[in-house]
């Protein structure tokens, strides 16, 4: 059994954010997200997206990661829910991030601090002590 597409979408976000702050993350990721996101374009629940993400404190993340996806690798605006052209710069940092490549935990948090200072500090318990930050917030303010 597969999730519906609207959790799908946001698992799959959360899931190589994670990543992205811990241990690293690959284009290939991004491109399995792309995919998801493209083939689903026309079902995709925009507003319970929004909402998710803004409950999750992800929405930064999530327009960062879309700027990545349209200027960079090929995605329509119409089909990149939530694209801001704004964030371009975090697009040019994330994929320079990307590229570069893992250098230990330390150093990605470090170098993640330049892209999302706010949600660096905010997400540090669990980036250090390996907890679910999600999981805990889910725990105290209710389901997302």
């Amino acid at each position: 059994m597969l999730p519906a597409v609207d959790e799908d979408v946001f698992f799959v976000f959360t899931h190589f954010i994670k990543h992205f702050y811990k241990e690293g993350l690959g284009l290939r990721q991004v491109c399995d997200w792309c995919r998801l996101l493209w083939t689903y374009r026309e079902s995709l629940n925009h507003e319970l997206l929004e909402t998710r993400l803004r409950r999750a404190g992800l929405m930064k993340e999530w327009k960062g990661f879309a700027a990545v996806a349209v200027n960079y690798m090929g995605m329509s605006e119409e089909a990149m829910p939530l694209y801001d052209p704004r964030f371009t710069i975090h697009a040019d940092r994330i994929l320079y991030f990307i590229i570069k490549g893992t250098c230990g935990k330390v150093r990605n948090t470090i170098s993640v601090s330049k892209i999302f200072p706010g949600n660096v500090v905010r997400f540090l318990p669990s980036i250090l002590f390996h907890l679910n930050w999600l999981k805990i917030k889910e725990r105290l303010f209710g389901d997302f």
